[in-house]
């Protein structure tokens, strides 16, 4: 148990995932890929001092809290992909977080309204991925602040954001070489 590297948790159709039960500091030192498929009611504690994992996928979570906070801070994550992880209409990325992330996918966060990217956060992302979030209108706020951004992928998205990106807003994503709406 103390070299594995890979660990993928699952539950069965709505039941929730128990993971408050694994001690707080488990033996995961080396873990690098970490795949949670289910309810959760949070990311359990021990998830943000898993200093070596470098990815990390949550799918079917639907956290009514933000799970960002347990991650934002983990020091190798290159890695994010999130699907109706989050039921909550704001996503935040605060400022000198997420600072070796290269790629985000962000898919169907059905409520989510508004992505908020603060000055510093995720300095060396390469690849954005929002994916059926329909109840965005407006591109990420900040994703001017995004400078190593090549690729914005918007699928699946209400058409008055991909409007903004055609027309209203070409200012704040003209760095980006590889646009698809």
């Amino acid at each position: 148990m103390h070299d594995l590297s890979v660990l993928d948790v699952r539950s069965e159709g709505m039941d929730v995932l128990d993971l408050e039960n694994i001690p707080e500091k488990p033996v995961f030192e080396f873990l690098q890929r970490l795949y949670l498929k289910g309810r959760l009611s949070k990311l359990p504690i021990w998830v943000s001092s898993l200093h070596s994992l470098i990815k990390i996928h949550l799918e079917w979570s639907r956290m009514d809290a933000s799970p960002l906070e347990a991650l934002q801070d983990l020091p190798n994550l290159l890695e994010l992909q999130m699907v109706d992880s989050y039921t909550g209409d704001c996503l935040e990325f605060r400022a000198g977080t997420f600072g070796k992330l290269r790629l985000l996918v962000i898919e169907q966060f059905c409520q989510l309204k508004a992505i908020l990217v603060l000055e510093r956060a995720m300095p060396q992302l390469h690849t954005l991925k929002i994916i059926k979030c329909e109840s965005m209108r407006i591109l990420p706020i900040g994703i001017e602040c995004l400078s190593c951004l090549e690729e914005l992928i918007l699928h699946g998205v209400n058409e008055e954001l991909k409007d903004k990106v055609r027309q209203e807003e070409p200012l704040a994503i003209q760095h980006i070489k590889v646009i698809k709406t």
